[in-house]
Order: structure tokens, then sequence, then C-alpha cells
């Protein structure tokens, strides 16, 4: 127990130096280690509200029609736990730089090399490279781990549609019949919208806090609408979805 502890301090001191001076870290470390940890993740039962409401948003958010997907498994931070840790406090005091007091919910998927998620509700995240679920939910979201060559250049991609986010849940090097995908939180209350792509963008224009791609039913280039925020803390992981899926092979 002391090791998953100290293992888990560890990782979130990682989280924090990206964020502040390191004199400032040193002093961070001599406090209630609990608070500093990332949020655990509890299961949601099917008549929980919250369990109804991203199910549905899950459901609603699967647009694309040549494939099906049926939730097995929700997993979610508890409020109490979110705002204690560091990245949740990090993200409230963005939303109040940003002058905004609602996030948005969104969908995120990425590649899965553990199984995480599959038997029995086993949350235990590996330390593998190759597993960036497991990375995202130990260390949070980082734009430098994103890749170059995205529509909108370098940036960290979220999405409404779950089918879209589906596209990149993939699993690694895994024989599984599920698929996970990570539940997200998004300040996005000044969208800069944009109908074609930018690869040179670094971040959204003066006086936005994010990039909101249009789609081709509003004259855009893309099929589904895409989020994108170019800051760490302007985006949260706060929970899974196990889902199950026919029509494509991943």
């Amino acid at each position: 127990m002391l090791f998953r502890i100290l293992s888990e301090i560890i990782d979130e001191a990682e989280e924090i130096v990206d964020f502040v001076a390191k004199p400032a870290l040193s002093a961070l470390l001599n406090c209630d280690p609990i608070p500093t940890m990332a949020p655990q993740l509890k299961q949601l039962n099917p008549p929980n509200s919250e369990y109804k409401f991203y199910e549905k948003k899950f459901n609603d958010g699967w647009l694309h029609p040549e494939k099906e997907a049926e939730v097995q498994a929700i997993y979610l931070a508890t409020k109490d736990d979110l705002v204690r840790s560091y990245r949740g406090r990090r993200f409230t005091a963005a939303m109040k730089a940003h002058g905004d007091r609602e996030f948005r919910t969104r969908f995120h998927g990425t590649q899965r090399a553990c199984h995480i998620g599959d038997h029995n509700g086993n949350l235990t995240l590996c330390r593998k490279d190759e597993c960036h679920v497991c990375g995202i939910l130990r260390h949070s979201f980082k734009v430098e781990k994103s890749t170059t060559g995205s529509m909108f250049r370098r940036g960290i991609y979220s999405t409404t549609a779950s089918s879209k986010a589906d596209i990149y849940a993939k699993n690694y090097h895994l024989h599984s019949h599920k698929h996970v995908m990570i539940i997200c939180r998004v300040i996005a209350n000044r969208p800069q919208l944009l109908g074609s792509a930018d690869h040179e963008r670094r971040g959204p224009d003066g006086g936005f806090n994010y990039v909101e791609a249009v789609p081709q039913s509003y004259g855009g280039d893309v099929k589904y609408p895409e989020t994108i925020v170019y800051r760490d803390d302007d985006i949260i992981p706060v929970g899974l979805i196990i889902y199950t899926r026919n029509g494509w092979e991943a």
C-alpha cells in the first residue's frame, strides 16, 4: 500500500513540475500528499443519474451508421476527489482565468496496450509507453505528446461524436473485445470556428480559447465535429467508458 501511494505521489509530482517552478515543487511535496494524488475512478451503476447522462452522451454521439456500440461500464472521478487533485485544481483555476463557469463534456479516443477496464472493474494503470490511455490517466493530457500532422497542428483533440473518438480507440497488440474511451471536460466558451485545415496553427487567435472544426453539414471540411485546445490545463480526463462494438476491426 505504501509503495502504491508513493508511486502515485511521484506520478503527480511529474505532472506538477510541468506547471510550476522547481523551487515551488519541493514546498508542495512537503504538504499532505493525499490532495496531490490523481483522482480515483469509481464505477457507476446503470440506475445512477450520472451513468444515464454519460451513456446518453455516448449513444447520441455515435454518428457512424456503419458500426454499432454498446456501453459495458462507466467509471468517473468523484467530485471530491477531482477538486482535491492537483489537475482538478489546475482545471478550476484555468476556468476562472477564462471567465468560464461551465465545462463541456467531450470524448477522446487513444491507444490502449493493457487490460484496464476489461475484467471485474480492473483499473490498474500500466506503465507501458505504448498505452496512451494509462499515460493520460496517470499524467493528464499533454500538448507535447500530440502529433504535428493533425488538421490543426499540435493540440489536444476531443469530440462530441463518440463514434469519431472510437476511430482512435485502438487496442495495441491486445486481444480484447472491449474498447476504452476517455471522458474529458474541456474549457470551451469562446470558440474559433475553422472550416478548413491549418497545419501551421499553434493556438486560437486572440479573443478565443479553443478551435472548433466546422463539420461538412455547416460548410466545413470535417465530417464530424472536433474540439482542439492548445493548453494542458484547458482539458482534463475524468472518466472511462468501456464498450463493445461491431462494424470495424481495430
